[in-house]
């Protein structure tokens, strides 16, 4: 699981550590626990016909309580729910200025009560639906240094990325960036982590790229626990952190070094540039560019299963691969996606207490979701 300096969204991105090189290589981590395997069961979306099947851009996903697949779909400024099945049962939103309708929504929160809020600072702030997609209102203001990323807790509270200014008269700005828990608020209540740079517009694509997109985590909503893969290099190592922001431990393992093909470089380049000026509101004039790290990471994503088991993602494997871990940081088991195709080092993965699903970040033809069991 940020441009629009003057809305700021993209500022809440804008941090990152001094880049070293990999220069050993080491052998993944050998266990004899189990290793599962994943299949996918069921795909939603079509290139052509019914709006209902047609998914533009993912901006979020994720299972309702009920066990819904969400899609928040950033170009139909709506968010489609399906059935396990694959069969749509409602489309909430949709683009327009009036009651309940969407300009640009950047993330969505699925309440554990059912209901939905969807943020779009263009339109000012969180927009809540309830279970059967009725428009009930705004119910928080913010235009701003908005919210990313977003995992409820309660019906009240999430974690999620932000950031925040730094000014002080006479100095460079600065911005920090941070992973925190939210009354729903502006403010964080707890932050896990953070860290603070000199902001640098030259710089800033790579900034999104090391401190955003790879970095890693996410939270277990039973029992607070929050789990970060800051961006590290090659370095397994994943921070455990309690409900209150206490560090706990960390979840250290070895990887192997493997560098990125120049077509993934490529890729992730392509996606940045055009991400960023999608979020600028595809202005022409906007310019950004960014330089990625030549290395695959070795944890890739972060998710929490029904169990609340740890599921991180080998970056520098070929197909889907996780390594599964209590929240005490014990390896139990592996998972390996069946008969993957190559393009699926590219699929992104929301694995939580609904199920597993996926999509292809950069697909050749149109997009899809993939239900996995």
């Amino acid at each position: 699981m940020g441009g629009r300096m003057s809305k700021s969204l993209i500022v809440c991105i804008a941090v990152l550590l001094a880049l070293g090189g990999c220069k050993q290589e080491s052998d993944p981590t050998e266990s004899s626990v189990e290793t599962r395997t994943l299949r996918i069961v069921d795909s939603i979306g079509v290139e052509m016909g019914d709006s209902a099947y047609v998914i533009g851009s993912i901006a979020a996903i994720g299972h309702t309580p009920s066990g819904a697949i969400a899609i928040l779909d950033r170009p139909s400024a709506n968010v489609k729910l399906y059935d396990r099945n694959g069969n749509h049962i409602s489309t909430i939103g949709g683009r327009g200025e009036g009651p309940g309708q969407l300009t640009s929504p950047d993330a969505m929160v699925l309440w554990p009560c059912g209901d939905i809020s969807i943020l779009d600072p263009y339109r000012g702030g969180y927009f809540r639906y309830d279970s059967q997609g009725n428009y009930i209102g705004r119910d928080l203001e913010i235009t701003r240094n908005v919210h990313l990323d977003i995992i409820a807790m309660s019906d009240s509270e999430f974690v999620s990325v932000k950031s925040r200014f730094l000014l002080n008269e006479g100095e460079t700005p600065r911005i920090s960036l941070f992973i925190g828990r939210f009354p729903f608020s502006i403010e964080p209540e707890t932050v896990y982590w953070e860290t603070v740079l000199v902001y640098d517009p030259a710089t800033f694509g790579d900034d999104v790229l090391k401190n955003y997109f790879y970095m890693s985590w996410t939270a277990d909503p039973e029992t607070g626990d929050v789990y970060i893969f800051p961006f590290n290099e090659c370095d397994y190592r994943i921070l455990r952190y309690d409900s209150h922001g206490a560090l706990l431990g960390e979840i250290v393992s070895e990887a192997p070094v493997v560098e990125k093909t120049q077509l993934e470089i490529d890729q992730e380049r392509d996606f940045i540039r055009g991400w960023l000026t999608a979020l600028e509101g595809g202005e022409p004039q906007y310019s950004v560019d960014c330089e990625p790290y030549p290395y695959r990471l070795p944890v890739s994503d972060l998710d929490v299963d029904a169990q609340g088991n740890i599921w991180a993602r080998r970056g520098t494997e070929d197909i889907p691969y996780f390594d599964i871990w209590t929240p005490e940081g014990e390896l139990i088991g592996h998972a390996v996606l069946e008969d993957a195709s190559p393009e699926s080092r590219n699929w992104s993965f929301t694995i939580d207490r609904g199920g597993i699903v996926a999509f292809d970040q950069y697909p050749e033809d149109f997009q899809r979701i993939f239900v996995i069991e």
